[in-house]
C-alpha cells in the first residue's frame, strides 16, 4: 500500500471503498483502496454533458487518442475534492462548458494486472495504482465556460470533442456510460 500523505473521507454511498488517500507527485493524486482488489485505484470523475438536439438527446463526446470509440470529459480527483466537484471542473476544463441539473450515473472500475505505462514512467513504484475508479455524472449544458483552464488541458483536450446524437454512438462507449445515458434518457435517474 502506498505511503499515505493525507487521508480523508471515502466516496459517499460506496461501502466497498476502504480508504481514500493522496499520493504526492508534482501534484497530489487521489487514490483509493477498494474491497476485493489487491492494488489501489486512481479516483476520477466523468461528466457527460447532455442537450436536446434536432433529433433527440445529444452528448458532448471526446475522441480517445489513437483508439476507437468515444469518452467524455473527466479526470482525477484533486486533494480533498468531492467526486461531483471534480466532474464539474473537468467539464469546464476539457469541454469549456458549464452544466446544470446534474444527476449521478453510477460508477465504473477499470482494473489492470499492471499499471498503465504513464504510471510506471512517472510514479514511484511503491505508489503505483493499477486502474481507475470513476464516478459518472450527467448534466444539462447550461453555458460556455470562460474561466481559467490549466495549460495541460488546453494542450491535450480542447477542440477534440463534439456534440453527437446519442443514438449514433451509444454502442461505441463503455457499458457503464451506456447504462447511465440510457437511464437519463428514460427519466430514470435520481439526484445523489
Amino acid at each position: 500500500v502506498p505511503d499515505i500523505v493525507s487521508e480523508f473521507s471515502v466516496v459517499p454511498n460506496n461501502p466497498d471503498i476502504i480508504k481514500r488517500y493522496n499520493v504526492k507527485l508534482d501534484t497530489d493524486n487521489c487514490c483509493l483502496l477498494i474491497k476485493g482488489y489487491e492494488h489501489p485505484f486512481r479516483g476520477r470523475s466523468t461528466m457527460i454533458p447532455m442537450r436536446k438536439g434536432p433529433n433527440g438527446w445529444e452528448a458532448f463526446c471526446m475522441y480517445k487518442n489513437n483508439e476507437e470509440g468515444y469518452t467524455f470529459p473527466g479526470g482525477g480527483w484533486d486533494p480533498n475534492e468531492d467526486p461531483l466537484e471534480a466532474a464539474i471542473r473537468e467539464a469546464q476544463e476539457e469541454a469549456r462548458m458549464n452544466v446544470k441539473d446534474i444527476m449521478y450515473g453510477g460508477n465504473m472500475i477499470e482494473y489492470y494486472e499492471e499499471p498503465v505505462q504513464w504510471v510506471k514512467d512517472n510514479v514511484p513504484e511503491k505508489d503505483w495504482w493499477y486502474g481507475y475508479y470513476t464516478e459518472i455524472f450527467l448534466g444539462i449544458y447550461e453555458s460556455d465556460f470562460n474561466g481559467k483552464v490549466d495549460e495541460i488541458d488546453q494542450d491535450q483536450i480542447l477542440m477534440k470533442g463534439q456534440w453527437r446524437d446519442v443514438n449514433e454512438f451509444i454502442n461505441m462507449i463503455q457499458p457503464e456510460y451506456r447504462k447511465a445515458i440510457e437511464k437519463f434518457m428514460n427519466g430514470g435517474m435520481e439526484d445523489e
